[in-house]
């Protein structure tokens, strides 16, 4: 028996207290959060948006005090992975919506883009940074209306005062938001791309044509069509980077559970006419099998 048997788990439990007004949270010195340990495939946890450096919180005093201009392009630096899901949000709002109209627009954006944000909370960021508005039917700033109380009678036939009834809540695009759609500019973005990768314009092409189906395409047969190809063998890359690519650029579009080419994939198409992107997967596998067979016969030596 050590000297540890005979103590029982709750008593060591009620020494270890991490919530005691008195517990010493000294033995934690020297750790420190990795706060670089975050991946791009991770959604972003609501209460750590990454901050800009030298800026002020949307909690902060100050912060609608800034021009709108720069409160709305810190957060789309701040919110890149929803970038496409904001800038939709401001197009549905260039004539005024309702709240239910705006929530029934993010619940069809959220079928295809699983958002860790509710559509509230992006309501509420565009319009903090100013890219929205939030207003009555006639116009009037939301927060500058001041709903009077009225007089109400319970059974009793006693008088009480009660909340009035709040005017409909109304969201529009502002100046800033207009801006920041009208700046987005997918064909120059993509324009760079293919320039800087014009070694990979074949594979670009392929997930293309692929995708330019009426029931899209899956992964895996995007998959089967591209990873195997000798132009992404070395360096090695497999077909989710040029999805990525491709989606960021609003090329393509994940919908029912399909990758689609969009309005601008197929004009893109069109631009790479003449891109030859017939390669062969199942050359490609046989090679790969040969290859295979021949390192085994020869003790991994292929000669």
């Amino acid at each position: 028996m050590t000297q540890f048997d005979d103590i029982a788990a709750d008593e060591f439990e009620e020494e270890f207290d991490p919530l005691a007004d008195d517990f010493d949270d000294s033995i934690f010195d020297g750790i420190e959060e990795d706060e670089e340990a975050v991946t791009e495939f991770l959604a972003p946890d609501p209460s750590r948006v990454e901050a800009v450096e030298g800026t002020l919180s949307r909690n902060e005093d100050g912060y609608r005090q800034r021009p709108a201009a720069e409160r709305t392009a810190e957060l789309f630096a701040q919110m890149k992975p929803y970038r496409l899901v904001l800038l939709e949000l401001i197009r549905t709002c260039e004539q005024p919506q309702t709240t239910e109209a705006m929530m029934e627009r993010f619940a069809q954006l959220h079928a295809n883009f699983k958002s860790t944000y509710s559509g509230a909370n992006l309501l509420s960021m565009l319009e903090a940074a100013g890219a929205i508005d939030c207003v009555t039917e006639d116009g009037t700033a939301y927060a500058d209306v001041e709903v009077e109380p009225v007089v109400k009678t319970d059974e009793n036939g006693v008088e009480y005062l009660a909340p009035g009834e709040a005017p409909a809540m109304m969201w529009v695009a502002a100046e800033a938001g207009h801006a920041m759609v009208e700046a987005n500019d997918p064909q120059s973005r993509i324009d760079a791309l293919f320039a800087k990768e014009t070694q990979y314009l074949p594979v670009f092409k392929r997930i293309l044509r692929l995708a330019n189906q009426e029931s899209g395409v899956s992964v895996a047969q995007l998959s089967g069509a591209v990873d195997d190809d000798p132009l992404v063998q070395e360096p090695r890359y497999f077909v989710q980077h040029f999805l990525k690519n491709l989606e960021r650029h609003e090329a393509v579009a994940w919908c029912n559970n399909s990758w689609v080419t969009t309005d601008f994939g197929r004009k893109l198409l069109a631009d790479l006419a003449d891109i030859d992107d017939s390669y062969n997967p199942s050359e490609a596998h046989e090679q790969a099998r040969i290859r295979a067979i021949a390192a085994e016969s020869t003790m991994g030596a292929v000669w």
